[in-house]
């Protein structure tokens, strides 16, 4: 028989971190600064209340993979603009990759499935998926990006349309596959 003294919220508390202990967690979307992945913002010791992650937190909180975030900011919508959200974009993808590939492989491992965040957590380190948001980076095209369509305003948008835009433009019918540099296979 359970004491009259017992502490409900203790118990609750207890059985709260048993099920997080056995599940496998993870953080949709977690933005990512420009500076991600340089000495001045470290993932693995970044300071607390400055971003959004960091690894040892992510290790203390028992969160197990989260969706770093690629986004940049809506700019001018012309070559110029679109070259700069471009450059911008990879490199965010490139300091995602040096953290899981070079500064921190045997702590966190870039996921590209479901099967591999699984993989990563039967092998105890944490999984990094990588996330969009925003479509301005995609510039006036298609380009490798066709499954991110985020914005109704974004000139590529006729790319998630069976054949045409709503201005019933025709979309283009050869879609490039090229990854950026730092996303080579």
């Amino acid at each position: 028989m359970k004491s009259l003294l017992a502490d409900p919220d203790a118990d609750l508390l207890a059985r709260a971190r048993a099920i997080h202990a056995r599940v496998l967690t993870v953080d949709t979307h977690v933005d990512i600064p420009p500076d991600f992945g340089t000495e001045s913002y470290d993932p693995r010791g970044a300071k607390r209340g400055r971003g959004q992650i960091d690894l040892v937190g992510m290790e203390h909180g028992g969160l197990d993979a989260v969706f770093f975030i690629v986004y940049v900011g809506q700019g001018e919508r012309n070559a110029a603009g679109y070259a700069r959200a471009m450059a911008d974009a990879f490199a965010k993808f490139a300091a995602i990759r040096r953290m899981t590939d070079v500064q921190y492989p045997e702590a966190i491992s870039l996921a590209r499935s479901a099967a591999d965040v699984r993989r990563i957590h039967r092998e105890g380190r944490l999984a990094a998926l990588i996330g969009i948001e925003n479509g301005h980076a995609l510039g006036a095209t298609c380009g490798f990006w066709t499954r991110t369509t985020t914005s109704a305003r974004a000139t590529w948008a006729c790319c998630t349309t069976a054949t045409t835009t709503s201005a019933t433009r025709p979309c283009p019918t050869r879609v490039s596959r090229t990854r950026p540099p730092s996303m080579a296979a």
